[in-house]
């Protein structure tokens, strides 16, 4: 067992059952007859049109999508086309590492955006205008977060938006984790995607993996105003995958399809909220455990430690665990703090969004394992 980010996945089986028309579903996933040859190298048009109306802004067409085989894909080729030696990169901390070691990988410098684990894990503005420089071309986020399960407000979103448009940078955002806000914070609404600014130096990336729960067709994307990065990540993609297998594409196409998208969020949401609501009431059992309630995402941050405050040392912790209960924690210290050491010890990243009787029973080991140390009581 291991605590997953991505929603339990389904089989065919369960996503025609799922569906609001389960014959239609069943005919769309008859796969028997397809050729088994390349797919267009920018994603079919039943695809890319499913994935142009997850967004609100009307402007967006299926002309504005390119898919790719999962969103760490999308977002290797948006590195790979725009970023060059000697560029400056501001991105979010802490974060999946790819949107940096990539940059950095590319011989770009790469500067922190550090999210603020003393108040909820919130971004303070002045602290990424205090980042921007002459030669800065681009900032990557991850909203929702990974790891936090935290959001930008609109109120951020419109202020990064203005920040990157009066400095003519690009805005990258990995949106793998949109739309699962499950409990969102006391009067304000969902997000919407950045993508809906209008924007055109704005990249937005995404997946089936994490909210749909579908990780196994490997089917992401790459959304942008902008015909010129369009073409640049064709480019790439050429040289690269060529096209997403077109048995991926028909499934994707139809779980993103009106009759089956919004009970895949539902499914992830309902097991969101179940499981959050448990941690919840897990950690006000155990003072051991301290937690920043979680708001969006499939992921959030638990902190452990000692009677005395000190974090405990969380790889040595997890390895320890699995080894015991073969359930395996991912240290935020190892996977997450390449950047501003120590700021992230005794922390584990949790995936919650699971069956509630798999997360109760992986969270009951952990109660177990807590209690054989006499220091962490």
């Amino acid at each position: 067992m291991s605590t997953t980010v991505s929603s339990p996945p389904l089989s065919i089986d369960g996503l025609i059952e799922l569906s609001t028309d389960p014959e239609t579903t069943r005919t769309a996933l008859s796969l028997a007859s397809i050729p088994l040859t390349y797919g267009d190298p920018n994603g079919s048009d039943n695809l890319r049109q499913a994935i142009a109306s997850l967004y609100e802004n009307r402007n967006v067409t299926k002309e504005h999508i390119i898919t790719t085989s999962g969103a760490v894909a999308a977002n290797h080729i948006v590195f790979s086309a725009l970023i060059r030696p000697g560029d400056h990169i501001i991105c979010m901390y802490p974060v999946y590492e790819q949107l940096y070691k990539i940059s950095q990988s590319l011989g770009a410098e790469v500067t922190f955006w550090k999210l603020d684990k003393d108040n909820g894990w919130a971004a303070n503005m002045q602290n990424i205008r205090q980042e921007i420089r002459k030669n800065t071309t681009m900032i990557i986020l991850c909203n929702p977060n990974n790891p936090t399960g935290a959001y930008l407000s609109t109120a951020v979103q419109s202020s990064v938006l203005e920040l990157a448009q009066a400095h003519d940078i690009i805005l990258m955002v990995d949106e793998v984790f949109r739309p699962m806000f499950h409990f969102l914070k006391d009067g304000e609404k969902e997000p919407v995607s950045f993508l809906e600014s209008g924007y055109e130096k704005c990249i937005v990336t995404s997946s089936c993996s994490k909210s749909f729960g579908i990780p196994g067709i490997r089917v992401g994307w790459i959304a942008t105003l902008a015909n010129d990065f369009l073409r640049r990540f064709t480019q790439i993609c050429n040289y690269t995958t060529i096209s997403v297998g077109q048995l991926h594409e028909i499934i994707a196409a139809e779980a993103l399809s009106s009759r089956c998208r919004q009970r895949l969020i539902q499914r992830s949401l309902n097991m969101a909220k179940a499981n959050l609501t448990f941690l919840a009431e897990f950690v006000a059992e155990h003072p051991q455990v301290t937690w920043t309630p979680t708001h969006a995402s499939t992921s959030t941050l638990i902190r452990l430690h000692y009677k005395d405050g000190r974090p405990l040392q969380d790889q040595e912790f997890a390895l320890q665990f699995v080894k015991a209960k073969n359930i395996l924690f991912c240290p935020a210290s190892l996977c997450f703090e390449e950047y501003d050491q120590g700021s992230l010890q005794g922390y584990l990243r949790l995936g919650f969004v699971m069956h509630p009787e798999t997360f109760r029973y992986g969270m009951k080991e952990l109660a177990e394992f807590l209690e054989v140390d006499s220091d962490l009581q």
